[in-house]
This record gives C-alpha cells, structure tokens and sequence, in this order.
C-alpha cells in the first residue's frame, strides 16, 4: 500500500491555508539549499535519536517550475513526534519513503531543518544572516 503521497498514514495538524503550507516549506527548503549541513545519517532509527523537539512541520518536497518561478506542490502539516515517527517508520516499513523535508516547530524561519528521501537523511543548520 503506498501513502498516496497524501500523508494518509499521518496523524496531523493542518495549516490554516496552502499559502500557510507553501510558506512553511519555502522556508524550510531554504535551509536545505542553503544551511550547512550538521550530518548525514544511516537509517530512521538515528534520525528518532535526533527528533528532539516535540512538534514539527512535515512537507513533500515537492516544486514545479514555471520560469523562473516556483510553485509548491506538495502539503506541509503539523505532527506531534511520537506521530511523525510512527508515521516515517511505518512509510519505511512500506518502502514509501518519499522526497521529505521535516523542522521543528518554528515562529518567524526555522534553525535547522531535515531532508530526507529512500536514498538519504541530511541534517541542515540555517546559515546566520548578518
């Protein structure tokens, strides 16, 4: 059974609008296109070590191009920690592990923020601006 891409096996928070959703996640993905990166991990179970905050935002990295703008295709939620690993463990489990990119909880842009897809899991710092 695939997730559907669609976040089916998720339980989540939704955001109050996909302008709220494509917000969160153009600033996640800021960070992983430009912070630095803290590590790279050998499976989800080193990455249940590292979820040490207890809400976070999930989104598909999921961008289409027109030009030279960007659209969010995806969804971005909130999920309690224990819920997200239920969730990533279970997409494992399933070998629908897709094109991710998880933060924790954050007000104004978040400090890090996680990429993660079947091949890979990268922890990113933002980069401070000056």
């Amino acid at each position: 059974m695939k997730n559907k891409y669609s976040f089916d096996y998720l339980n989540k928070i939704a955001l109050q609008s996909k302008e709220d959703e494509a917000e969160i996640f153009f600033k996640m993905n800021k960070i992983v296109r430009t912070g630095s990166l803290i590590c790279s991990l050998e499976c989800i179970n080193e990455l249940f070590l590292k979820l040490d905050k207890e809400m976070y935002y999930i989104s598909h990295n999921c961008i289409m191009r027109k030009g030279k703008q960007k659209f969010f295709m995806g969804r971005t939620f909130k999920t309690q920690k224990e819920d997200l690993k239920i969730f990533l463990k279970k997409s494992h489990e399933m070998d629908d592990i897709r094109s991710l990119i998880i933060s924790p909880f954050f007000l104004g842009a978040p400090d890090k923020a996680i990429f993660l897809d079947d091949e890979q899991i990268i922890i990113y710092n933002a980069l401070l601006d000056f």
